[in-house]
């Protein structure tokens, strides 16, 4: 998977930017992305869902950059894949 590879859940485009993500985590990624989308997608106006690697406590910049470009509210959750070690911050932009 590159930077800035786009994948639909749900019908949504989800930004990530997680280079060489292994299958454990894509996997895992799915799921909890899904699990998310599946308790927000009712409340209207969600935009920039995203993803990204979290290293040393910090996302990518192009996910930062989600976060200001999209709607007022914005909600940001950390998964760590036990199986793999890896931590991941995925999250989304609500309201107007």
């Amino acid at each position: 998977m590159s930077d800035g590879f786009n994948q639909r859940i749900y019908g949504k485009n989800i930004l990530a930017w997680i280079p060489d993500v292994n299958e454990h985590d894509l996997n895992f990624l799915s799921n909890k992305a899904s699990e998310l989308y599946k308790e927000v997608e009712d409340a209207g106006c969600v935009d920039n869902f995203r993803i990204s690697r979290v290293v040393h406590g910090q996302v990518s910049d192009k996910y930062e950059k989600a976060v200001e470009s999209g709607c007022c509210g914005s909600s940001d959750v950390h998964y760590t894949n036990e199986l793999t070690g890896n931590t991941f911050s995925i999250g989304f932009n609500y309201g107007h």
